[in-house]
């Protein structure tokens, strides 16, 4: 039996989530612009060197669709700046708190000594102090990281 409901159909090849960083790659934005972060010689080289080896390793795995490996986000405690990258570039929200003890969910109580339990006793979290809306002086730069992604490559990129 043949199937044809995909025949002629091409299926890009993308990659998902955060590609494995370089141990080279030692600077990170630290709630700073990307603007302002690329001023800096180092940080400048290492991302742009880092972006352009993220994308030629994707290239040359096949991927028709590549990704900026999110290499704009901070190499920080088990994907915090995951979170944490749009939470600093947001007005109406300060500090960096720990998460009170009363306020976890017992779903996610986990063993002292284990990962899960180092990553929700230690991620720290902001307080709404206001309206949360855009910070133009520290905006969200996804726009501007694809650009930057696209440069490098003749593949489509997902932003």
């Amino acid at each position: 039996m043949a199937f044809t409901a995909t025949k002629n159909v091409p299926l890009a090849a993308t990659t998902t989530g955060s590609w494995p960083r370089p141990a080279w790659y030692d600077q990170s934005l630290w709630g700073r612009p990307l603007d302002t972060a690329m001023l800096d010689p180092v940080y400048r080289e290492q991302f742009s060197d880092a972006l352009a080896v993220v994308v030629s390793d994707q290239e040359r795995a096949g991927l028709d669709i590549v990704t900026c490996g999110d290499y704009f986000l901070d190499a920080d405690l088990a994907g915090r700046s995951w979170h944490h990258y749009p939470l600093q570039r947001w007005q109406g929200l300060a500090y960096d708190e720990l998460q009170p003890e009363s306020t976890r969910s017992e779903l996610l109580r986990y063993p002292p000594g284990t990962l899960l339990n180092e990553i929700y006793t230690s991620w720290r979290w902001p307080i709404v102090k206001g309206k949360i809306e855009p910070n133009p002086r520290n905006p969200l730069e996804y726009a501007k990281i694809f650009r930057m992604t696209q440069s490098r490559t003749r593949n489509a990129v997902r932003p």
